[in-house]
């Protein structure tokens, strides 16, 4: 996945194509020009720019939306993965597709696209640990020429969340004001409830909490209250918080929990 900050700008790229100085008659055949000279990826994060006006179409090149003027990239990932590829900054009508080995025949297609975006193309798959994926950029139709192009790969990083609670505010009446902040790896829709408790002078108090849904763009910083204990009023002291998030992320629907007990300090809030 291209991480937001990222995406966005290569969307605004996508909008602005590169210029090539020389015209694409000028330029050489890539080195990628073949499936058997396929770029190795060999990083999380690969972006690579070149110029496919004199780029050719092997008698066997696999076809997405046609395969006019073809360049190949392959990568394989050491453990199962999310992989986000695309075009996005090139300055022609792309294709992009995906492919593997098969016994039957060459290549497999995985998957293939056109017009993601304006002209250009992205893909997000699930990549599988041991297996050789071959990804090939073409122009699109038959017999047209290449040109100003670019190729994003980026292995998305795994939905992962936390939370983190700050020490808590007592009210008037004894009722409890807890701030928290949310750390999300991607951008995700957000669940949180739990269970404030403090034991003091031999009584238990407790009060349960609920958050969300809301979406959390990495970080997501909130608070809920006011909590009232099922008995008697909190006091200043330590207390303990139990909660359970669980997020759903907004680009692919992968989801992820997290559950945690936190020693906190409930206070009363100084006012000048």
């Amino acid at each position: 996945m291209i991480r937001p900050a990222t995406r966005a700008a290569a969307l605004v790229v996508a909008l602005s194509p590169l210029t090539f100085v020389a015209s694409a008659h000028a330029a050489p055949v890539p080195s990628n020009d073949d499936i058997a000279d396929a770029i190795v990826i060999t990083e999380p994060s690969f972006s690579d720019k070149l110029n496919t006006g004199a780029a050719t179409t092997a008698p066997d090149d696999p076809v997405c939306f046609g395969n006019s003027a073809t360049v190949w990239y392959e990568y394989t990932p050491a453990v199962d993965e999310r992989i986000h590829i695309d075009t996005f900054g090139s300055n022609y009508d792309t294709t992009l597709s995906v492919y593997t080995d098969g016994s039957s025949e060459p290549l497999v297609q995985q998957a293939c696209e056109d017009d993601t975006i304006g002209l250009q193309s992205a893909i997000d798959f699930e990549a599988t640990a041991g297996v050789t994926y071959f990804f090939m950029v073409a122009a699109f139709g038959e017999g047209n020429s290449g040109g100003a192009t670019r190729f994003n790969f980026e292995v998305d990083a795994p939905l992962e969340i936390s939370v983190q609670f700050d020490p808590g505010v007592l009210g008037e009446v004894g009722e409890a004001f807890l701030g928290f902040t949310v750390i999300c790896s991607r951008p995700a829709t957000v669940d949180l409830s739990g269970l404030l408790t403090q034991k003091s002078k031999g009584l238990t108090r407790s009060a349960p909490f609920e958050f969300g849904p809301i979406d959390c763009d990495y970080v997501l910083e909130g608070g809920v209250g006011p909590l009232f204990p099922d008995t008697g009023a909190f006091v200043p002291g330590n207390a303990l918080v139990d909660s359970f998030a669980s997020a759903t992320a907004l680009d692919d629907g992968e989801t992820a929990e997290f559950a945690g007990a936190q020693k906190i300090k409930l206070g009363i809030e100084r006012r000048s």
